[in-house]
C-alpha cells in the first residue's frame, strides 16, 4: 500500500478509483491478504496458485515437512494452532469485498487444489463476487503456452470487467 501511495506522490499517475491486485503462488497469498486487509482499495482481484491455508500446506504440499519448522509444531497441537490461522488468508476471508478470480491447477503439488476451492466457497459463502478456474494439469500453475496464455487473458479479462464498472 505505501508502495501505492509513493508512486502516486511521485507521479499523481494512480486512479485509486480503479486500483486492482494480481498475483500468484507466494503473490497470490499477498493478493489474499491485501484484500482481506484493505478491503475497500480494491476493484478486482486475481489469486493464483496461492497458499492459503498453512494446515492443508503441513498436510498436502511437497513442501509440508518444512511447514512445521515456521510456527514451532503440528496445526494440531494447541500451542501451535493459532498460528497456523493467523497467518493463512483463508480465515480472513469474510473480510474481502473485492471481485476475485481464483486461478489453480488441480494437480498442483506445491498448493493443493482444495486450497482454491476453499477460498472460493468462502467468498461465496460471503457473498463476494468470485470465479474459480481450475486447470486440469500438473505443476504450480499453467506452464504450457496455450494455458498460459488462457490464464493472463482471463487475469486481463476480469480486471477490464471490474474496471470498466468502476
Amino acid at each position: 500500500m505505501s508502495g501505492i501511495e509513493a508512486l502516486n506522490e511521485q507521479c499523481g499517475c494512480v486512479d485509486t478509483s480503479r486500483k486492482a491486485i494480481l498475483g500468484t503462488s507466494y503473490g497470490g497469498m499477498v493478493a489474499a491478504w491485501a484484500t482481506a486487509l484493505h478491503p475497500t482499495e480494491w476493484v478486482a482481484s486475481v489469486v493464483g496458485n496461492a497458499s492459503l491455508d498453512d494446515t492443508d500446506s503441513y498436510v498436502r504440499s511437497d513442501q509440508g515437512a518444512g511447514v512445521p519448522t515456521k510456527y514451532g509444531g503440528s496445526p494440531w497441537s494447541t500451542e501451535f494452532s493459532d498460528a497456523y490461522r493467523m497467518a493463512s488468508p483463508i480465515y480472513a476471508a469474510e473480510s474481502i469485498q473485492a471481485p476475485t478470480l481464483i486461478v489453480s491447477t488441480l494437480r498442483d503439488p506445491r498448493v493443493p487444489v482444495i486450497q482454491s476451492f476453499k477460498f472460493w466457497k468462502a467468498l461465496e459463502d460471503n457473498g463476494v463476487e468470485v470465479e474459480f478456474i481450475a486447470y486440469d494439469m500438473s505443476g504450480h500453475g499453467p506452464s504450457d503456452l496455450p494455458n498460459a496464455m488462457d490464464y493472463w487473458q482471463r487475469a486481463i479479462d476480469w480486471i477490464s470487467f471490474y474496471f470498466d464498472r468502476a
